[in-house]
């Protein structure tokens, strides 16, 4: 049975919107927390709902060509970032470090991107390969996205802290 080619994804033109709203948001962050020049009445719920909102739209957009293999990639993403996304949930609750859910979320959407990107430009084989096994490739690619997740958050703490 084949599906047909309609979706409940953005068009593509959603993504640059996005992309737009969230290096707008860093820009102006940035120049407030180099500056120096921090309000009081800075809404930070609203600062991150706004960011969150942008990321949103760059993970639920089409790409300029969608196809097979982007569906592959985007189902592959997506279930290794729920793996993550429950990782993070049991250790916040086992350390009770009572980190905001918005902070899962948008950490969330930031590893779909990283682990999605990652699979676009390098193209593993394992995951378009049906395996009964599990491939160490599948854990690499998979460490190597911990990693950069990480690096990116202590580079925006490191940068919120300024």
């Amino acid at each position: 049975m084949k599906f047909s080619h309609s979706t409940s994804l953005s068009n593509f033109n959603t993504k640059k919107l996005g992309l737009v709203i969230a290096l707008a948001f860093l820009t102006v962050e940035l120049v407030i927390k180099i500056k120096g020049v921090v309000d009081e009445n800075i809404n930070v719920k609203l600062a991150n709902l706004c960011f969150l909102l942008s990321l949103w739209m760059i993970v639920f957009s089409k790409e300029k060509v969608d196809d097979e293999r982007f569906l592959a990639i985007r189902y592959y993403s997506f279930k290794k970032t729920i793996h993550l996304f429950l990782i993070a949930v049991m250790f916040d609750y086992m350390k009770g470090f009572k980190i905001a859910p918005i902070y899962f979320a948008i950490g969330t959407l930031m590893g779909y991107l990283i682990i999605y990107y990652f699979c676009v430009l390098f193209n593993p084989e394992f995951i378009f390969k049906e395996k009964t096994y599990e491939d160490k490739g599948n854990w690499r690619l998979l460490l190597v996205a911990l990693f950069f997740i990480g690096l990116a958050f202590h580079i925006l703490s490191e940068i919120m802290a300024i």
